[in-house]
């Protein structure tokens, strides 16, 4: 008796644990569930309703199209002028374009666009997290940046199909932005890197950055592009002053006069702001990000960037997803990168 008592307790008790077991496992994998729900809610994220574009066909009526900033997130609006005559006005100034004109600024205003009679155009605005994608991480990221930080305007030559290959690249974002395709940003990005590729070649120049003429400009600009292509390797600011042909005090000297950072803050704000933009747009992990951006080891990168942004790489994400969730827009952008 005492036997079969025995027999079944330990069948009872056998029971009890492969069901605890069973419950362990569907924690763990809920919690799992969870946490990778949390890190698609950025991944994934699709562009936000202020991605739009409009093909104006010539009418004998002017056409009017008008942007104003979004309090929810930064964008860009981008036009191209193919032909006829175009004002663009804000409260201070009215811009006039000549065909074949490419036209992007920041929506940190309001604006409007005439189309004259005639005219024909494409307008687009394109959310951040699209732009910010399309710039990439080349050598020419930099001038791009700083192109897009103000308004540009390009008057096309016709070099090689550039006018053609224009309109194809506007006509893609609008055709892209009225529907929601699978490859949908995809191809918006590309049309914007062809975009951006040819304001880089066409902008006058006194526009352009790399055209400046005293010897300081030029050697910062080298300094800023050396950076996009090196700040990955952990370079010391003596190994880009070596690179410049100069001194460190030198580079310091004129990074803090122009740009009013130390060298050592502009390496740093680079690196922490490429940290920042992998842990918001991409699921991999926090090891691969470091290895990525040459740090010895995940800790060492958790502490340096704990000490830039008083958070740590997986809280700043975790914070980032809630953010998300809660239908806030996280406060990333390039504004203050020089």
């Amino acid at each position: 008796m005492h036997m079969i008592c025995a027999v079944h307790a330990d069948r009872s008790s056998r029971h009890i644990l492969k069901r605890a077991k069973r419950s362990q496992i569907h924690v763990y994998l809920w919690n799992l569930i969870v946490y990778f729900r949390k890190k698609s809610a950025f991944v994934s994220r699709k562009p936000t309703n202020l991605l739009r574009a409009e093909k104006i066909e010539p009418t004998i009526r002017e056409r009017v199209w008008s942007t104003s900033p979004s309090e929810s997130e930064r964008h860009w609006t981008g036009a191209l002028l193919v032909s006829g005559t175009a004002h663009i006005e804000d409260a201070h100034e009215t811009l006039a374009l000549a065909p074949v004109s490419i036209f992007l600024a920041p929506v940190d205003k309001e604006r409007t666009f005439r189309i004259q009679a005639g005219g024909e155009a494409v307008i687009c605005t394109i959310p951040e997290q699209v732009v910010l994608t399309s710039i990439g991480r080349g050598p020419d990221s930099a001038d791009i940046r700083r192109v897009l930080e103000r308004p540009a305007v390009s008057q096309l030559l016709d070099k090689g199909g550039m006018v053609e290959q224009a309109e194809r690249a506007f006509d893609t974002i609008q055709t892209e932005a009225r529907q929601e395709a699978p490859g949908q940003q995809t191809m918006i990005e590309a049309s914007l890197k062809m975009i951006f590729g040819m304001l880089l070649r066409n902008i006058p120049e006194t526009v352009m950055p790399q055209h400046v003429s005293d010897r300081g400009s030029n050697l910062l600009l080298r300094f800023r592009q050396l950076l996009e292509n090196r700040f990955r390797d952990r370079w010391t600011v003596a190994q880009y002053a070596s690179e410049l042909g100069i001194s460190p005090d030198r580079l310091h000297d004129l990074c803090t006069e122009k740009l009013s950072k130390s060298p050592s803050v502009l390496i740093r704000d680079r690196t922490i702001y490429e940290a920042q933009m992998m842990l918001a747009r991409s699921s991999i992990s926090i090891k691969e990000i470091s290895d990525r951006l040459g740090f010895r080891d995940p800790a060492h990168f958790s502490k340096y960037f704990k000490s830039a942004s008083a958070e740590s790489p997986r809280m700043f994400r975790d914070n980032l997803a809630q953010q998300l969730q809660q239908k806030e827009t996280p406060a990333l952008n390039f504004a203050d990168w020089p």
